[in-house]
């Protein structure tokens, strides 16, 4: 396929797992070969997909990317050496390697970053970094959901929505925000927190959902994020 010049961070990304996937693969290219992180950006990137060699921006790229992928838990040192600079694809990457070029989609999402709720962030770090977007949204809002039991001092059968509801209704709910000033307000809280168990929580204890997009579920995180801190300020 043709690729585009300059290359971009994001096809450098799709590219470097490539050619990493070469080294390991039964009848790879590179099978039997290691080569370290810089030489597959200086050299064999352009070498595997014939292209000519890599300007000295898109190597600064292409290093940025490799950072990016270990990062994102899509690569990791190699056991098998001494130096960190030789990596290996982890199981996250295995799964998106061998489709075409432009159809890998590889997060590049900080969730440690993203999210400011350490709480939060601690419980769904794994998931998210493993692919397992469905868990990690299922243990957010049930985070939230026992969030609100606790401040409410609900007993534990009362779930999802009934419990939203005995929190947040505007006619005589446990809980409410100083920002909210107006009846519309409260009455805008009180369906936005039955809304994310309806939409969120509820579907996932019940059926498999199957969050694909790192993206979409590294957002829904964040309102998770959002309203664990709309609930703090209860």
């Amino acid at each position: 396929m043709p690729i585009s010049r300059p290359i971009p961070k994001k096809m450098l990304k799709n590219m470097f797992l490539k050619v990493l996937h070469e080294h390991h693969r039964p009848g790879g290219n590179y099978n039997g070969h290691t080569w370290d992180y810089n030489s597959i950006v200086r050299t064999k990137l352009s070498e595997y997909f014939k292209i000519s060699p890599l300007s000295p921006e898109e190597v600064t790229e292409g290093v940025r990317a490799v950072f990016e992928l270990e990062r994102d838990d899509y690569i990791m040192q190699d056991a098998n050496q001494s130096a960190n600079f030789f990596k290996i694809l982890t199981d996250k990457a295995k799964r998106i390697v061998d489709q075409p070029l432009d159809d890998m989609t590889v997060s590049s999402i900080d969730i440690d970053q993203l999210l400011s709720y350490d709480e939060l962030r601690t419980k769904v770090h794994d998931d998210y970094l493993s692919g397992d977007y469905e868990t990690a949204i299922f243990k957010a809002f049930k985070m939230l959901e026992e969030k609100v039991r606790s401040k409410t001092n609900s007993a534990p059968s009362i779930i999802g929505t009934d419990l939203m509801t005995r929190a947040f209704n505007p006619n005589g709910g446990l809980l409410s925000h100083p920002g909210a000033q107006t009846s519309a307000e409260r009455d805008g809280l009180y369906f936005l927190m039955r809304g994310a168990m309806m939409w969120f929580r509820n579907p996932s204890g019940h059926r498999t959902v199957g969050y694909a997009n790192p993206s979409e579920a590294a957002h829904i995180l964040s309102f998770a994020n959002l309203l664990l801190n709309i609930v703090d300020q209860c």
